[in-house]
């Protein structure tokens, strides 16, 4: 068994061991940007991951692993607020196709962690690097 065991918090700085390796991020900058995201997200009827799982790479210097599983709850909750404030304002969810996603969605939640288990964590973050340069050129109309 492996995961994150928490050395210190405060709201200044957070410590943690995960693996044989220690890591540092400040929990304020953290809940800042997740709220940052979640409103951004949120508006724009997307999931956060496209911006969240870079800031906690790029920003806060965790490892991938760590990152993909916080990343995803954090992701589900902000949708699933988010979810719920649309249908109160009235929008009207498209049942055949949201049930054809989940079905996407779980075969690829069970997928994904078991990829990232054998793919180096560089291997990742290129991968990302991909995925995210793929979508700004499709929103500048370029592919």
């Amino acid at each position: 068994m492996f995961g994150v065991r928490s050395r210190c918090w405060s709201p200044l700085t957070a410590e943690f061991e995960f693996g044989e390796e220690h890591f540092r991020y400040r929990p304020w900058v953290a809940f800042t940007m997740g709220m940052g995201i979640a409103i951004l997200s949120s508006a724009l009827g997307v999931g956060g991951g496209f911006l969240l799982v870079p800031f906690m790479a790029l920003m806060l210097h965790l490892p991938m692993f760590v990152i993909a599983g916080t990343a995803a709850l954090a992701i589900f909750v902000s949708s699933a607020t988010s979810i719920a404030n649309y249908v109160a304002l009235g929008v009207r969810l498209d049942l055949p196709l949201l049930i054809l996603l989940l079905a996407g969605t779980f075969l690829g939640a069970w997928l994904g962690p078991r990829l990232s288990r054998v793919l180096r964590e560089r291997w990742l973050k290129i991968l990302l690097t991909l995925v995210l340069s793929g979508i700004a050129l499709q929103y500048f109309g370029v592919l």
